[in-house]
């Protein structure tokens, strides 16, 4: 997961990204492409990030697209 990740084109995970990898990003830019040409591998969340949404926008990502299910969390946190 990578925050302020400008327009896609020079942030730390792209490298990771045409390699295979999975991850989300969240900035409030516009991509300098479609995101949801591959919506397996890149989530993008377009919202600028501040204190008060670090922690949802953490929590969206992870259950949107990382390693595991919310279902799976939710059980495992007593969250329901």
């Amino acid at each position: 997961m990578e925050f302020g990740v400008g327009d896609g084109t020079e942030n730390n995970t792209l490298i990771l990204l045409s390699i295979g990898w999975r991850g989300a990003w969240v900035g409030g830019e516009n991509l300098a492409f479609d995101p949801d040409v591959n919506p397996k591998r890149l989530f993008y969340k377009k919202e600028w990030v501040s204190h008060d949404n670090i922690n949802e926008l953490v929590r969206s990502g992870l259950f949107r697209h990382c390693c595991f299910r919310r279902r799976c969390f939710e059980r495992r946190s007593g969250r329901q």
